[in-house]
């Protein structure tokens, strides 16, 4: 048994725990063990260990931490030394709570699971490698330091190892911007499958750093109910030179009024067809409905996370939201509108990317999501999205939501 990153945490039983401490599993540049928790009353220098060994696998290649396992004198895994003072979830609580206010800049996407044994528990975390590198451990008094894991322990990150997590976190945006730039080229020339018109809205799902092993079509296969294109429940599905392509094919041949391609690399695009209607109130205007394309954007974003998820692709996730020919369109919910706004001045929206954490989506995960909508609403010419939110930011709910 190995809890590596490449097993899904909730996979881990406790035969797995006693496994690995029955074959002395070794602490590695990917695994620390810890006896104990870091209790209320313990002092900063212990939190200060604890935040060390988190930004030095973010900073380096991830990599998990489990707690309740003693170790020897060779970092050994030796036996397990149940949690038992606190429930696993004011444990887990107590961690994260940690790690929120200690690291900077944000570290996203940290995955903990408790695993019940003898009475007590475990806890693992698993820390992503991060794709917003370098993290900093904070300090009481404002400073702080940059760490990095070598094969057993974690390290002062120097000059050199600063420069090349900046430029690598600045190199992977880039890397993310040209693949989002090309996928929209081929769209509009065509060199995908033929999209219905007019207009088209993209979604674009990558993990902040693809899977190393990548993701087979068998594995792809299991998850087709969730990789469903959007606005619809069934599908045409084929195996392709990119992954797995499922589509719902259109009245006109040759043409498609939605489509899921699922990417070897972990990557999804999703495309939903003839996102502009011609309005039906007192003019012929060309409008785009934005119960119809949210509600269909926030379901796509949660099922297509969750059939990564389900393929062992890690977050976080970075989503990427584009609006293909719209140019001269206008925002209308229903035949009265929404009283002022303009047309869209631009063929093409493609809208600021944001980030899921993971795929636990807990209550209100939808406001990540506003500042995205704020910009659509711009475009017609609105100062905010006040349709899905109230005043304070509170997620109301399109409609079927």
């Amino acid at each position: 048994m190995t809890t590596r990153r490449f097993t899904r945490l909730g996979d881990i039983k406790e035969s797995d725990i006693r496994e690995l401490c029955d074959n002395g599993l070794s602490e590695g540049r990917d695994l620390e063990f810890k006896r104990q928790l870091p209790s209320k009353l313990d002092d900063e220098k212990v939190k200060q260990e604890f935040l060390k060994d988190v930004t030095a696998f973010a900073n380096a290649s991830g990599g998990d931490l489990i707690w309740g396992i003693d170790e020897n004198s060779t970092g050994k895994a030796s036996a397990i030394h149940p949690i038992t003072d606190i429930s696993a979830d004011a444990a887990i609580r107590r961690l994260e709570d940690i790690i929120a206010s200690g690291c900077e800049p944000r570290l996203l996407g940290v995955q903990s699971h408790h695993v019940d044994v003898d009475g007590g528990f475990v806890v693992i975390q698993r820390i992503p490698a991060s794709w917003n590198p370098p993290h900093r451990v904070k300090t009481g008094n404002g400073e702080g330091r940059f760490y990095i894991r070598n094969s057993r322990a974690n390290t002062p990150m120097d000059v050199e190892h600063l420069r090349a997590a900046f430029l690598g976190s600045a190199e992977l945006g880039r890397r993310l911007l040209d693949w989002r730039i090309e996928r929209l080229s081929r769209l509009r020339d065509n060199q995908n499958l033929r999209a219905a018109g007019p207009g088209q809205m993209v979604v674009h799902i990558l993990p902040a750093r693809d899977p190393e092993s990548g993701i087979g079509v068998v594995e792809m296969a299991k998850q087709d109910q969730q990789f469903q294109p959007m606005g619809g429940h069934y599908a045409d599905w084929r195996n392709n030179f990119d992954g797995r392509l499922l589509f719902r094919s259109a009245t006109t041949p040759g043409v498609v009024s939605a489509y899921t391609q699922v990417f070897r690399n972990g990557r999804v695009e999703s495309v939903l067809g003839e996102v502009i209607r011609e309005s039906s109130y007192q003019t012929t205007d060309l409008a785009l409905n934005p119960d119809f394309a949210i509600a269909s954007l926030f379901a796509a974003t949660r099922k297509l996370i969750l059939g990564l998820s389900d393929c062992g692709v890690l977050g976080p996730y970075v989503v990427m939201v584009s609006f293909i020919g719209i140019g001269g369109s206008i925002l209308r919910r229903n035949h009265w509108g929404f009283g002022s706004g303009n047309r869209v001045d631009r063929d093409d929206l493609l809208l600021e990317p944001f980030t899921i954490d993971d795929s636990s989506f807990p209550e209100g995960w939808q406001s990540v999501m506003r500042p995205m909508l704020d910009t659509l609403w711009n475009a017609y010419g609105f100062q905010r999205c006040n349709t899905y939110f109230d005043e304070n930011g509170k997620w109301l709910g399109p409609v079927g939501q």
